[in-house]
Protein backbone atom coordinates (compact mmCIF):
# COMPACT_ATOMS: atom_id res chain seq x y z
CA UNK A 1 0.00 0.00 0.00
CA UNK A 2 1.61 3.52 -1.34
CA UNK A 3 1.08 6.38 1.17
CA UNK A 4 -0.03 9.40 -0.38
CA UNK A 5 0.18 12.90 1.80
CA UNK A 6 -1.65 15.84 0.58
CA UNK A 7 -1.31 19.62 2.56
CA UNK A 8 -3.74 21.71 1.84
CA UNK A 9 -3.85 25.45 2.55
CA UNK A 10 -6.63 27.62 2.18
CA UNK A 11 -6.61 31.14 0.18
CA UNK A 12 -7.42 32.76 3.22
CA UNK A 13 -5.21 31.21 5.24
CA UNK A 14 -7.87 30.27 7.32
CA UNK A 15 -7.04 26.51 7.15
CA UNK A 16 -3.80 24.38 7.28
CA UNK A 17 -4.41 20.65 6.61
CA UNK A 18 -1.89 17.69 6.42
CA UNK A 19 -3.54 14.76 5.75
CA UNK A 20 -1.75 11.17 4.68
CA UNK A 21 -3.99 8.82 2.81
CA UNK A 22 -3.21 4.91 2.73
CA UNK A 23 -3.85 4.68 -1.72
CA UNK A 24 -4.85 0.76 -2.67
CA UNK A 25 -4.32 0.36 -6.40
CA UNK A 26 -6.32 -2.35 -7.11
CA UNK A 27 -9.78 0.06 -7.17
CA UNK A 28 -12.42 -2.74 -8.24
CA UNK A 29 -11.79 -4.42 -5.16
CA UNK A 30 -11.88 -0.90 -3.04
CA UNK A 31 -15.15 -0.25 -5.42
CA UNK A 32 -16.65 -3.11 -4.22
CA UNK A 33 -15.50 -2.84 -0.66
CA UNK A 34 -16.76 0.66 -0.43
CA UNK A 35 -19.87 -0.41 -2.14
CA UNK A 36 -20.31 -3.06 1.16
CA UNK A 37 -19.90 -0.29 3.50
CA UNK A 38 -16.33 -0.22 4.09
CA UNK A 39 -15.51 3.62 4.52
CA UNK A 40 -11.42 3.52 4.04
CA UNK A 41 -11.87 1.75 0.79
CA UNK A 42 -14.50 4.84 -0.13
CA UNK A 43 -11.34 7.21 1.12
CA UNK A 44 -8.75 5.19 -0.53
CA UNK A 45 -11.36 5.85 -3.58
CA UNK A 46 -11.64 9.52 -3.13
CA UNK A 47 -7.72 10.00 -3.01
CA UNK A 48 -7.05 7.99 -6.41
CA UNK A 49 -9.64 10.54 -7.90
CA UNK A 50 -7.41 13.03 -6.50
CA UNK A 51 -4.06 11.69 -8.07
CA UNK A 52 -5.00 10.80 -11.15
CA UNK A 53 -2.42 8.03 -11.56
CA UNK A 54 -4.34 5.10 -11.59
CA UNK A 55 -7.85 6.96 -12.50
CA UNK A 56 -8.08 10.31 -14.70
CA UNK A 57 -8.61 13.13 -11.86
CA UNK A 58 -12.19 13.96 -10.96
CA UNK A 59 -12.74 15.85 -8.11
CA UNK A 60 -16.43 15.76 -8.18
CA UNK A 61 -16.20 11.91 -8.30
CA UNK A 62 -13.40 12.42 -5.43
CA UNK A 63 -16.40 14.48 -3.05
CA UNK A 64 -18.79 11.98 -3.56
CA UNK A 65 -16.20 8.98 -2.49
CA UNK A 66 -15.16 11.56 0.55
CA UNK A 67 -18.76 12.41 1.55
CA UNK A 68 -19.26 8.07 1.67
CA UNK A 69 -15.81 7.71 4.12
CA UNK A 70 -17.26 10.84 6.08
CA UNK A 71 -20.45 9.11 6.65
CA UNK A 72 -18.83 6.01 7.81
CA UNK A 73 -16.28 8.52 10.41
CA UNK A 74 -13.09 8.62 8.36
CA UNK A 75 -11.45 11.33 9.77
CA UNK A 76 -9.66 12.42 6.68
CA UNK A 77 -12.44 12.41 4.36
CA UNK A 78 -14.35 14.51 6.48
CA UNK A 79 -11.19 17.30 6.67
CA UNK A 80 -11.26 17.23 3.35
CA UNK A 81 -15.00 17.70 2.72
CA UNK A 82 -14.53 20.47 5.32
CA UNK A 83 -11.89 22.23 3.44
CA UNK A 84 -13.54 21.80 -0.10
CA UNK A 85 -17.09 23.15 0.97
CA UNK A 86 -14.65 26.21 2.91
CA UNK A 87 -13.04 26.92 -0.68
CA UNK A 88 -15.33 25.45 -3.44
CA UNK A 89 -13.53 22.55 -4.24
CA UNK A 90 -15.58 20.78 -6.82
CA UNK A 91 -18.95 21.86 -4.70
CA UNK A 92 -20.17 25.25 -4.33
CA UNK A 93 -18.41 27.22 -1.62
CA UNK A 94 -20.48 26.52 1.52
CA UNK A 95 -19.04 27.90 4.62
CA UNK A 96 -22.03 26.63 6.96
CA UNK A 97 -21.43 23.24 5.29
CA UNK A 98 -17.84 23.02 6.20
CA UNK A 99 -18.24 24.74 9.61
CA UNK A 100 -20.74 22.10 10.35
CA UNK A 101 -18.70 19.14 8.96
CA UNK A 102 -16.06 20.32 11.11
CA UNK A 103 -18.39 20.68 14.71
CA UNK A 104 -19.60 17.36 14.13
CA UNK A 105 -15.90 15.59 13.88
CA UNK A 106 -14.72 18.04 16.54
CA UNK A 107 -17.57 16.80 18.88
CA UNK A 108 -16.19 13.43 17.95
CA UNK A 109 -13.07 13.89 19.12
CA UNK A 110 -11.50 14.65 15.69
CA UNK A 111 -8.37 17.04 16.97
CA UNK A 112 -7.95 18.53 13.47
CA UNK A 113 -11.44 19.60 12.90
CA UNK A 114 -11.37 21.45 16.14
CA UNK A 115 -8.58 23.34 14.94
CA UNK A 116 -9.89 24.07 11.88
CA UNK A 117 -12.58 25.86 13.79
CA UNK A 118 -10.43 27.78 16.36
CA UNK A 119 -8.23 29.02 13.15
CA UNK A 120 -11.55 29.94 11.13
CA UNK A 121 -12.83 31.47 14.31
CA UNK A 122 -9.77 33.28 15.66
CA UNK A 123 -8.92 34.81 11.97
CA UNK A 124 -12.47 35.74 11.01
CA UNK A 125 -11.70 33.87 8.13
CA UNK A 126 -15.81 33.99 6.07
CA UNK A 127 -16.92 33.52 10.13
CA UNK A 128 -17.40 35.98 12.68
CA UNK A 129 -14.21 36.66 14.63
CA UNK A 130 -15.25 35.24 18.19
CA UNK A 131 -12.21 34.65 20.62
CA UNK A 132 -14.43 32.86 23.30
CA UNK A 133 -15.27 29.89 20.32
CA UNK A 134 -11.90 30.21 19.02
CA UNK A 135 -9.90 29.49 22.14
CA UNK A 136 -12.99 26.56 23.18
CA UNK A 137 -12.23 24.68 20.17
CA UNK A 138 -8.09 25.62 20.13
CA UNK A 139 -7.72 24.02 23.74
CA UNK A 140 -10.26 20.61 22.31
CA UNK A 141 -7.50 20.30 19.48
CA UNK A 142 -4.77 20.67 22.16
CA UNK A 143 -6.41 17.98 24.44
CA UNK A 144 -6.57 15.70 21.05
CA UNK A 145 -3.00 15.91 20.89
CA UNK A 146 -2.46 18.61 18.12
CA UNK A 147 0.42 20.40 18.89
CA UNK A 148 0.13 23.80 17.02
CA UNK A 149 -3.33 24.06 18.66
CA UNK A 150 -1.50 24.09 22.19
CA UNK A 151 0.71 26.64 21.21
CA UNK A 152 -2.05 28.57 19.96
CA UNK A 153 -3.33 28.59 23.38
CA UNK A 154 0.35 29.31 24.59
CA UNK A 155 0.03 32.24 22.92
CA UNK A 156 -3.17 33.39 24.35
CA UNK A 157 -2.13 32.72 27.61
CA UNK A 158 1.36 33.87 27.69
CA UNK A 159 1.04 37.02 29.28
CA UNK A 160 -1.83 35.52 31.54
CA UNK A 161 -1.51 32.93 34.95
CA UNK A 162 -0.74 29.93 33.01
CA UNK A 163 1.87 28.17 30.52
CA UNK A 164 0.58 24.75 30.53
CA UNK A 165 -0.10 24.95 27.21
CA UNK A 166 3.05 25.46 26.08
CA UNK A 167 3.96 22.81 28.21
CA UNK A 168 1.98 20.51 26.01
CA UNK A 169 3.15 22.09 23.01
CA UNK A 170 6.51 21.57 23.86
CA UNK A 171 6.46 17.87 24.88
CA UNK A 172 4.67 17.79 21.81
CA UNK A 173 7.83 18.34 19.73
CA UNK A 174 7.66 22.04 19.39
CA UNK A 175 10.35 23.67 19.35
CA UNK A 176 8.93 27.07 19.41
CA UNK A 177 6.94 26.31 22.11
CA UNK A 178 9.96 25.00 24.54
CA UNK A 179 11.70 28.14 23.63
CA UNK A 180 8.42 30.16 24.49
CA UNK A 181 8.69 28.09 27.98
CA UNK A 182 12.35 28.87 28.71
CA UNK A 183 11.71 32.36 27.99
CA UNK A 184 9.10 32.85 30.33
CA UNK A 185 10.95 31.18 32.90
CA UNK A 186 13.63 33.34 32.72
CA UNK A 187 12.05 36.25 32.77
CA UNK A 188 9.48 35.02 35.40
CA UNK A 189 5.99 36.23 32.72
CA UNK A 190 3.32 34.45 33.54
CA UNK A 191 4.90 32.07 35.84
CA UNK A 192 7.61 32.20 38.74
CA UNK A 193 11.14 33.27 37.38
CA UNK A 194 13.08 29.83 37.51
CA UNK A 195 16.33 29.76 36.03
CA UNK A 196 16.30 25.66 36.40
CA UNK A 197 13.12 25.82 34.56
CA UNK A 198 14.06 27.80 32.18
CA UNK A 199 17.17 25.66 31.39
CA UNK A 200 14.89 22.11 31.07
CA UNK A 201 13.51 23.84 28.39
CA UNK A 202 15.80 25.68 26.44
CA UNK A 203 17.63 22.12 26.69
CA UNK A 204 14.40 20.26 25.08
CA UNK A 205 14.29 23.33 22.02
CA UNK A 206 18.58 22.79 21.79
CA UNK A 207 17.31 18.55 21.78
CA UNK A 208 15.07 19.49 18.89
CA UNK A 209 17.70 21.07 17.46
CA UNK A 210 16.97 24.71 17.94
CA UNK A 211 19.90 27.09 17.34
CA UNK A 212 18.77 29.68 19.42
CA UNK A 213 17.64 26.93 22.24
CA UNK A 214 20.97 25.62 22.50
CA UNK A 215 22.33 29.29 22.44
CA UNK A 216 19.98 30.71 25.26
CA UNK A 217 20.84 27.30 27.24
CA UNK A 218 24.83 28.06 27.33
CA UNK A 219 24.42 31.62 27.79
CA UNK A 220 22.37 30.98 30.99
CA UNK A 221 24.20 28.06 32.47
CA UNK A 222 27.54 30.42 32.52
CA UNK A 223 25.52 33.21 33.78
CA UNK A 224 24.24 30.80 36.74
CA UNK A 225 27.40 29.54 37.35
CA UNK A 226 29.38 33.17 37.23
CA UNK A 227 26.57 33.82 40.04
CA UNK A 228 26.98 30.99 41.99
CA UNK A 229 31.02 31.92 42.10
CA UNK A 230 30.32 35.41 43.87
CA UNK A 231 31.33 35.96 46.86
CA UNK A 232 28.63 36.11 49.27
CA UNK A 233 28.36 39.74 51.00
Amino acid sequence: MRLFCVTLVSSFATFFIGICFGANPDLNIARQECAAGRGSSCNELGVAHIEGDVVGQDYIAAINYFEKACDRDIADACLFLGYSFYNGIAVTRDYLAAVKTYVERCELGLGMACNSLGHAFYKGGNVRINFVKAFGFYEKACQAGVATACDALGFAYYYGETAEFYKLGCSSGREDACMKMGNAYAMGIGVTQSDSEALKFFALACDLESEWGCQDYEILKERAEMQRREPAH
